[in-house]
């Protein structure tokens, strides 16, 4: 299969592509059961399988190797990280800070701006160390934007072949939501970037009541629960 990193094809069990179809499957799964439909026991039965392959595949650092025999290369753009966010499969602050950890060093930094705006909010997410967050919602923008409209594209804007990629992409446009208080609202965390004052550029504000799930729980790794109450 092709992941998500596109530089490299061919490869077995991609970590983001079997966490992805385990949620596409108890999704279909807890679809069924509310129509009052029984779903097929295969389709359990392939999510038990595929988890059981990603919690093989795990590394003894917590983290999770981007499919079978991965060996730090350098990859295009965000793949293994995606299983925090957007897929939600893992659910633990010290998988998802393992998996940032391991794969911002090995990533093509001349890569889409999806990357880092999967990365802003899945530091914002886990309550990460430093500023992560806010220097990834920076990169995210920055360097994809060109005047006098500051129009968003797929590659960064500066590169030496001004191949700058799809036109008006918006992989991460929706990820902050701005607040009246002019703040920035990531929806899932919960959590707001303030902005309003004097030196708070990069500091964390919990968002009110209403405005997004509670944070990540610390701990270690873990996985959603199926429909059942079984681990997935």
């Amino acid at each position: 299969m092709t992941g998500p990193d596109e530089y490299v094809g061919g490869v077995n069990d991609d970590a983001a592509t079997d966490a992805g179809a385990v949620e596409s499957l108890q999704d279909a799964i807890t679809a069924a059961r509310l129509v009052g439909v029984t779903p097929p026991s295969s389709w359990q039965q392939v999510a038990t399988g595929l988890t059981a392959t990603i919690t093989d595949m795990q590394s003894s650092n917590g983290s999770h190797p981007e499919f079978q025999g991965y060996t730090n290369r350098t990859i295009k753009q965000a793949d293994a990280i995606l299983m925090t966010y957007p897929f939600g499969y893992l659910t633990g602050n010290s998988a998802a800070q393992a998996d940032l950890d391991r794969y911002a060093p090995v990533t093509d930094p001349g890569g889409p701006a999806m990357t880092d705006s999967v990365e802003s909010i899945i530091a914002a997410q886990i309550a990460g160390p430093g500023s992560d967050d806010y220097t990834s919602l920076k990169e995210s923008v920055g360097p994809f934007t060109e005047g006098p409209s500051d129009q968003p594209f797929e590659f960064h804007t500066l590169g030496t072949d001004n191949a700058q990629g799809a036109f008006d992409f918006r992989t991460g446009a929706q990820v902050w939501q701005p607040q009246s208080n002019g703040s920035l609202l990531n929806p899932q965390s919960g959590r707001c970037l303030d902005d309003t004052g004097s030196g708070a550029g990069d500091t964390l504000a919990r968002a009110g009541p209403g405005q997004g799930p509670e944070p990540l729980a610390a701990g270690s790794h873990q996985v959603k629960p199926s429909p059942g109450g079984a681990p997935a």
